[in-house]
């Protein structure tokens, strides 16, 4: 093996090299062991740098010692080499196979378990939205939709799920508690503005004050009488408020501001009230005035608003008055006598019209005409309710009959239905021209004060001892809300005259909800927001125990911020931002 030195270095020119052979190797020896002149060729292997290599190196010499050729070493070491570069590409290959039938393996079964977990979500949330169907036939809307919020949870693709969360909301109104208007005392009355944007209340104080409905603020100066205040109107426009006062005037003001617009109409004795005719060409009051007719009993004058906005006393209008009101054209007046009897009194003439004597002589709790005028329905301690012919006096259908007094009755808005509030605990709707009740009545677990339809005739909001409101459908005479709970029995509930918010009167409270019906068609629904404004109107959710419980004000206030982010929604933007106008107090 030459590791150093020159192979025949002595046969060549002088210099510096040193020969790597010894004399040995370089010549024959003779039979005796002597060393011949004969050269031979001796088998190296070389090491050197640039020469065969390491490899070659070891191969010459195997093939020297073995008596192998070289070549033929070479050859086999090649076949070897390849060989074993074979079997590592054959081992890779086995390798990466076996590796991706794992990997394949464990996607499958991945994909069996999330198939799997789908199904069981996809089943729960079937469960829940049956349980959901449940709640709405129990007339709970509210959790109903905290169900189906969860079902969609579990299964966004649930398009039943998503359907009827869409019609429930499209089917019920829902209110929202805005705002509210506190009062020193029980509130006595409370009239919203023409245009629904103010509200004016009494509650039995020498003040009153016009607030906003959607904020409770107010909106002018106090008006102030010298004595209690007995009611307060708005006139036809807006522009002004009448007040009826102890005090023993009626003063009209300026709604904006609060500022007296004329000097006070002056009475003989206590105004009871004050209300403008229709079309604002009239003011009629009732007072208490010593006069030699009226011996201050209910005293009915009719004051004339002239063109310059004067007013003068025109004439008076019955005696022993205890309710008045104008027909919707202005033409007539409707006067209760001694609370039995009802006139009704030509304005521009002011003579009788007709005159009935009606309900056995018991009291007449209330008397209204029909949007077109022709029609009164009274009301009574006899508990029934009556409609009458407004020009004859005579009966028009049989009488609505309740197992206690009836507080109140009144026409739908287009005349075809009439409401009545009974203290047997339930209102009832009747077909106004035949008496017979249209379905089952409307049942509170106390008595019933105050039912009053919606603008679009619609629904119907009644007001109960049993310190709830409650909005039913008039087709199906079902429940369509929760009950709106109050710490107080609930004298009165109404709708403002653009049917966009509910008025509620409780104790010493003015409570103004915003009401709303859904009226989208089925366009594509955005599950997002559809789920956030369901969860926001419901006030409940399913909790990790499966539980029903409310939200609390934290969750309510990360549910409106998100709400908002849709605010600009093409479906849900106008009700989102209807619904996330915080209130102020």
């Amino acid at each position: 093996m030459i590791v150093a030195g020159e192979p025949n270095a002595f046969d060549k020119l002088p210099g510096d090299m040193v020969e790597c052979f010894p004399e040995a190797l370089r010549y024959r020896l003779n039979d005796d062991g002597s060393m011949s002149v004969i050269r031979t060729e001796p088998i190296a292997a070389d090491v050197r740098e640039g020469k065969d290599g390491r490899r070659n190196a070891f191969i010459k010499i195997v093939a020297g010692i073995t008596g192998i050729g070289f070549d033929l070493f070479i050859q086999r070491d090649k076949q070897r080499r390849r060989r074993q570069a074979i079997l590592a590409s054959f081992i890779s290959v086995l390798f990466f196979t076996i590796i991706s039938g794992l990997a394949a393996y464990s996607y499958v079964q991945w994909g069996k378990g999330q198939r799997a977990e789908q199904t069981i979500r996809k089943n729960a949330a079937k469960t829940f939205f049956y349980i959901a169907c449940e709640k709405i036939e129990q007339d709970r809307p509210d959790t109903a939709l905290a169900y189906l919020d969860y079902a969609l949870n579990l299964d966004a693709e649930f398009i039943t799920a998503r359907v009827r969360m869409f019609t429930l909301l499209n089917q019920c109104p829902w209110v929202r508690l805005v705002s509210k208007v506190k009062h020193e005392k029980p509130v006595t009355s409370a009239k919203f503005s023409p245009d629904s944007r103010w509200v004016v209340s009494t509650s039995g104080v020498n003040t009153v004050c016009v607030y906003e409905a959607a904020t409770a603020k107010p909106v002018g100066e106090q008006m102030k009488h010298d004595d209690k205040i007995n009611s307060a109107a708005f006139s036809p426009d807006g522009r002004w408020v009448v007040t009826a006062s102890d005090d023993k005037t009626t003063r009209i003001w300026e709604a904006a501001t609060g500022k007296l617009v004329i000097e006070p109409m002056r009475h003989y004795g206590k105004v009871n009230s004050a209300a403008f005719s229709p079309d604002g060409h009239f003011l009629l009051t009732i007072s208490e005035d010593m006069t030699p007719l009226s011996n201050g009993k209910g005293l009915a004058l009719l004051w004339e608003i002239a063109i310059d906005e004067s007013v003068k006393k025109h004439k008076p209008i019955g005696f022993d008055v205890t309710s008045a009101e104008f027909s919707p054209d202005s033409c007539w007046i409707l006067t209760t006598i001694y609370d039995i009897r009802e006139i009704v009194w030509d304005v521009a003439k002011g003579n009788i019209v007709s005159s009935f004597m009606n309900h056995q002589y018991y009291d007449i709790t209330s008397a209204k005409f029909s949007p077109d005028g022709r029609w009164v329905v009274t009301s009574s301690f006899d508990k029934t309710a009556q409609v009458w012919d407004a020009a004859t006096g005579k009966p028009v259908s049989d009488l609505m009959r309740h197992d206690g007094t009836v507080n109140s009755a009144e026409f739908s808005p287009d005349g075809r239905w009439i409401v009545t509030a009974s203290l047997d605990k339930t209102a009832q709707v009747w077909d106004a021209k035949t008496g017979i009740s249209l379905n089952q009545p409307l049942k509170h677990e106390d008595e019933v004060w105050s039912a009053k339809f919606s603008p679009d005739g619609r629904w119907v909001v009644t007001a109960s001892k049993d310190k709830t409101a409650r909005i039913w459908e008039v087709a199906t005479s079902k429940p369509v809300s929760v009950p709106i709970q109050h710490e107080d029995f609930v004298q009165s509930a109404e709708f403002s005259p653009d049917g966009r918010w509910l008025m509620t009167l409780s104790g010493g409270v003015a409570r103004f909800w915003h009401f709303l019906n859904f009226d989208y068609s089925s366009q594509k629904m955005d599950v997002k927001p559809l789920r956030l404004l369901a969860k926001h109107l419901s006030g409940y959710e399913i909790d990790e125990n499966l539980h029903v419980k409310k939200i609390s004000s934290k969750q309510c206030f990360e549910i409106t911020e998100k709400l908002m982010l849709h605010q600009n929604h093409p479906i849900w933007g106008e009700l989102i931002r209807h619904y996330t106008n915080p209130m102020e107090e």
